[in-house]
C-alpha cells in the first residue's frame, strides 16, 4: 500500500476516534448508557456515538460488527461522519468484508456532504482505480476539495 493510502487511512481512523469526542457529556460512559435508547428510537447522533464506542473500545468492548450496523444507520439517516466511518471500514474490512465498492459509496456520500477525509480518500481511490474506475481528472478534483477542507 502506498504512503497516500496509508496517510489517508490513518486520517480517517483519527476521525473515528474524534467521534466520541464530539459528544458533549461529563462522563463519556453514561453518554454511551444513554444512546442505547435514544439511537433504538431513531435518534442519529446517538446511533453515530455507538458506532465510535464500539469502534474505539471506549466505554463499550471492541466490537467492529456493532460499529458497522451502528455507523450504517447513522449514514442511512444522513450523518457526514458515519458514512465516512463506513466508507473507511469497508476498505478496511474491520467488521465487514472488504469491498472497495461499497467504501466507494458510503466515502462518495460522505464526501459529497463535506467529510475532507472522505474527499481524501475518495481521491485516492479514483486515482487507483478502487471501487471505481480509474480517473485522474476525478482524483484531482477530490484532492482539491479536500485540500480546500484542510485535509492535506
Amino acid at each position: 500500500m502506498n504512503r497516500i493510502m496509508l496517510a489517508a487511512l490513518a486520517s480517517c481512523a483519527l476521525s473515528f476516534a474524534a467521534l466520541a469526542a464530539d459528544m458533549p457529556s461529563a462522563d463519556p460512559c453514561r453518554m454511551v448508557k444513554n444512546a442505547q435508547a435514544q439511537a433504538e428510537q431513531g435518534n442519529a447522533d446517538a446511533m453515530e456515538a455507538l458506532g465510535s464506542a464500539y469502534y474505539s473500545g471506549e466505554c463499550a468492548e471492541i466490537n467492529f460488527s456493532k460499529a458497522a450496523g451502528w455507523f450504517r444507520k447513522a449514514a442511512e439517516k444522513g450523518s457526514v461522519k458515519s458514512g465516512a466511518a463506513l466508507g473507511a471500514m469497508y476498505f478496511n474490512g474491520q467488521g465487514v468484508a472488504q469491498d472497495y465498492s461499497e467504501s466507494f459509496r458510503w466515502l462518495r456520500q460522505a464526501a459529497a456532504g463535506g467529510s475532507a477525509d472522505a474527499q481524501y480518500a475518495l481521491a485516492v481511490m479514483y486515482q487507483k482505480g478502487l471501487g471505481t474506475g480509474k480517473d485522474e481528472k476525478e482524483a484531482l478534483s477530490w484532492y482539491a476539495k479536500a485540500c480546500d477542507r484542510g485535509s492535506l
